[in-house]
């Protein structure tokens, strides 16, 4: 090894520079702890390393130094040195004249001319602004652009300039000049000592000890400015009580700041903190001593809800904003093995003891089955990093992970989950719907992905009444019911339909076979909100009704490919997303350690898994994306059939507002005496079991007739805009928008593109071409068009309806994107086919990759199974699609 490679091998393992900032800073460093031979022997060969493909120094100037300010000017006065020092004279003028001539870079330079930045910024090439900044990533970041689709311009060596020296010219005066100075180079060396010699030295733990010197550093730098900050935050507080007196209101910025700083460092031990913190803290406490009616805070007078808090342990209590958060950073019952957990209630002011309680309730009952809490911790914290592998791929660059692996080269389980850091559970009650259901989050911090946190969503369970399995609850009765069943047609089922059926669904089935239950409600708390939910009915065995069959509905289930584990019972209605209701399915659980327990599954299967689109052997990977997508669907109602009928009630009255009564009744005149008493257009009221507030004018979009309407409009009283965004927030049906057009004029017509099923009504669509609509008008807030609509929906008839009636294939949307960007984002054949046919262009796809073959690499990586199909209809096309 020559002696400038051997130095520059010692500079990094002697930790000569630690930190990874710039260039600029790094040779500030150099300056300081080397000899100046060897800091421009370092900096000329940086520059050199950096030109792999001849010298290029308007390419080096614009997208190779980065830096700033003072950390520029001295990276280039230190470049530009070094040359003159080694006898390269003509290289180091250009390096100090050079120019930035990227676009960025140009930008930079008018900011104090208004007048040229603004001709600059009207005369700028977007295309060409994202493909300087897509070189600088491929330049600086070429594994991240990888991952990201940003294939680097291939690298093609550059013509010598006659103006400087060459690489070969420069490379022969560096090595001349580290010979002359070759004394200097090694007396760095000998006085900062070379590690390199010492026994057992080994070059990564080396590096990884110097990784861990870094943060330490950073670590007490980042403690000496908190320490600063905490004692100018205990200055303004002093002056603040000179002025307004101990008032804990008027104080609370400033002590949640001064809480929000000394609460990680209490956590630390005293051998990870300075002195000069451990001195501050000691101040801060005796500071708070001084305080205690704004320090020692209190979110309530009841002794017993003060047990219920101190039986979590110490506590903290902090507000602002009209809410109080009361946080446990080492929570009583809430402790693992692998996963630090503090715990965080937040509720209203206004709401007082009785949110409290709502939240410690929860609290307890979540302890009470914290060992299964833990498992969906732990499952989602492993599927979490297995999603993570899919999308970085090969492990070996995640050495810091310090991941042990199996025989077969996987990470194990113990791990993984030692690369988790902490986490929260924080539970609320939403400030709407206003019932008492609580919301529970967890967030847990991991090593592998630090911007992000795995966010654990917890189900709040509340004690199931008491009901004796194997008899139907005194307030439950039936109707409709099938054919009483014996034990000999129960194993007749269970061997026709290859079922065991859990022995507590028997029971029920040869007591009661299927039927309509009265009363029917099942209220369910997801995530804070109350939903309501309605049994319409539970399968029987024998049904003359095929919907109502049980063997029917198994039938139907397996038609579908979803999971073996669960067997649908009955049906129900939900709400759904645009405050409408929609029927769903209940399931039991017929194995595993769950077996018996009742599911409802939140949404429209038929939607989710299109018979016609799945078809009769789906791949392998499209079943189990179909299983993953059904699991987060499905949430657990009962332990048991017979638990699930103790459950049932009627459903609660509510009250309803004069104005909602009035829409729904049709008593327009009822309407308009509310709204002269006055009533106002911006009052909402959120039903009970959904879960968004409605408006007076999306009552009116979803519920008005037309008379009632025409009245409104009338009176001025509402805008025609209105009902349509309200409809295009709330319903998005074109049944309720085909309404709507009697009232509405010409020029709202196109927004009912927006609804998927508008195909279906070809009423609709005679009076879109009856009033002569433009179809390429922008219909949502990012410009998207009718036709992007159609394909997003994955219409075909749409998409050749639209074109046959003058839609452009290839009008962008604000962000660019075409309607044969969402065809290939959505897989979508046919559409992306017809625009093709329409005038369109593949080579539009991907504008940052450079060849149609590169783009279509990363179509058949985005199709998988789909890509066989797509790539014979472009050879059809004549499309040149490979080999």
């Amino acid at each position: 090894m020559n002696l400038l490679r051997d130095y520059a091998d010692w500079c990094q393992y002697a930790g000569i520079y630690l930190r990874n900032y710039s260039h600029g800073d790094r040779y500030r460093t150099y300056r300081q702890k080397l000899s100046e031979a060897g800091c421009l022997a370092l900096v000329a060969d940086e520059f050199l390393a950096s030109q792999k493909n001849g010298i290029n120094l308007q390419a080096w100037r614009s997208y190779d130094v980065y830096e700033a300010g003072g950390d520029l000017t001295f990276r280039i006065d230190q470049t530009a040195r070094a040359f003159e020092a080694i006898g390269a004279p003509r290289i180091a003028a250009g390096v100090r004249t050079v120019r930035n001539e990227s676009i960025g870079g140009k930008l930079m330079q008018m900011m104090g001319d208004p007048a040229s930045l603004t001709d600059l910024i009207e005369n700028v090439d977007p295309s060409q602004l994202m493909a300087d900044l897509q070189t600088n990533i491929a330049r600086s970041f070429p594994d991240a652009a990888a991952r990201s689709g940003i294939t680097p311009a291939e690298s093609t060596p550059s013509e010598a300039d006659p103006e400087i020296e060459t690489a070969e010219e420069i490379a022969r005066l560096l090595a001349a000049y580290v010979d002359a100075h070759a004394d200097e180079l090694r007396a760095d060396m000998d006085r900062h000592g070379d590690p390199r010699k010492e026994p057992g030295f080994d070059p990564a733990r080396r590096l990884a000890d110097l990784d861990e010197q870094y943060a330490r550093a950073c670590r007490l730098a980042e403690q000496l400015d908190d320490t600063e900050k905490l004692r100018e935050l205990i200055g303004q507080f002093e002056k603040r009580v000179a002025k307004v007196g101990k008032s804990p209101g008027k104080l609370a910025s400033l002590r949640r700041k001064i809480n929000e700083l000394t609460r990680s460092y209490r956590e630390l031990p005293a051998d990870e903190l300075s002195a000069e913190m451990q001195a501050c803290l000691a101040d801060v406490e005796r500071f708070k001593d001084q305080y205690p009616e704004v320090f020692q805070q209190r979110v309530t007078r009841s002794r017993a809800l003060i047990e219920r808090m101190t039986s979590l342990g110490h506590y903290t209590i902090e507000d602002g904003h009209g809410m109080t958060c009361v946080a446990w950073s080492k929570p009583h019952g809430f402790q693992t093995g692998w996963l630090p957990l503090s715990v965080t209630v937040q509720l209203e002011k206004k709401k007082g003891d009785r949110a409290l309680t709502l939240l410690l309730d929860a609290c307890e009952r979540l302890k009470r089955r914290f060992n299964q809490a833990e498992d969906e911790f732990r499952q989602r914290v492993l599927e979490s990093f297995d999603e993570y592998r899919q999308w970085a791929g090969d492990l070996g660059d995640d050495d810091e992970l310090e991941l042990e692996v199996d025989a077969e080269g996987n990470p194990t389980v113990q791990s993984i989950l030692g690369c988790v850091e902490s986490g929260t559970i924080h539970f609320s009650v939403p400030g709407w719907p206003a019932d008492d259901a609580v919301a529970i989050d967890t967030w847990i911090g991991v090593a592998w992905d630090e911007e992000h946190v795995v966010e654990v969503p917890l189900m709040d369970v509340k004690e199931e009444p008491a009901v004796e399995a194997g008899t139907i609850p005194d307030h439950v009765t039936f109707g409709e019911t099938g054919p009483a069943l014996s034990d000999a047609d129960l194993s007749r089922f269970e061997s026709t339909c290859r079922i065991r059926l859990p022995e507590g669904y028997r029971e029920f089935l040869r007591l009661v076979n299927g039927g309509r239950p009265v009363p029917g409600h099942l209220p369910l708390n997801l995530h804070g909100q109350t939903l309501a939910i309605d049994v319409v009915r539970l399968f029987g065995i024998g049904a003359d009704d095929q919907e109502n069959d049980l063997r029917s509905a198994v039938e139907r289930h397996r038609a579908q490919h979803l999971p073996d584990d669960v067997l649908p019972i009955g049906l129900v209605t939900v709400p759904d997303p645009s405050g409408g209701q929609m029927v769903s399915t209940l399931y039991l659980r017929t194995s595993g350690s769950r077996t018996g327990t009742i599911l409802v599954c939140l949404s429209d299967l038929d939607e989710m898994f299109p018979a016609d689109e799945i078809g009769a052997n789906p791949e392998p990977a499209v079943v189990r994306s179909m299983m993953q997508m059904f699991t987060e669907f499905c949430h657990q109602v009962a332990s048991s059939t017979f638990a699930l009928l103790g459950r049932l009630t009627s459903p609660p009255e509510v009250l309803r507002p004069d104005w909602l009564s009035a829409i729904r009744e049709d008593d327009v005149d009822r309407f308009l005496q509310w709204h002269s008493a006055g009533g106002r257009f911006g009052d909402h009221f959120t039903e009970y079991g959904t879960v968004r507030p409605l408006t007076v004018v999306d009552a009116l979009a979803i519920h008005a007739t037309e008379g009632f309407l025409r009245t409104l409009l009338g009176h001025n009283l509402v805008r025609p805009r209105q009902l349509r965004e309200s409809w295009g927030m709330w319903s998005r049906r074109a049944a309720r928008f085909e309404t709507l057009m009697k009232v509405l004029p010409a020029n709202q017509y196109r927004y009912v593109f927006l609804t998927a099923n508008l195909w279906d009504h070809p009423g609709i669509l005679s009076q879109i071409e009856a009033a002569d609509i433009k179809l390429d008008e922008a219909i949502d807030d990012e410009g998207g068009t009718p036709l992007h609509h159609a394909v997003m929906h994955g219409r075909p008839d749409g998409v050749r309806w639209l074109l046959e009636h003058g839609a452009s294939a290839s009008k962008p949307d604000d962000y660019r994107r075409t309607a044969l960007v969402w065809a290939e984002d959505g897989r979508q054949l046919e559409c992306l086919l017809m625009l093709l046919d329409a005038g369109e262009s593949l080579e539009s796809l991907f504008p940052h990759m450079p060849t149609m073959k590169d783009k279509l690499k990363l179509i058949e990586s985005r199709w998988l199974t789909d890509y066989p199909a797509l790539r014979a209809a472009l050879g059809e096309r004549g499309i040149d699609v490979g080999e």
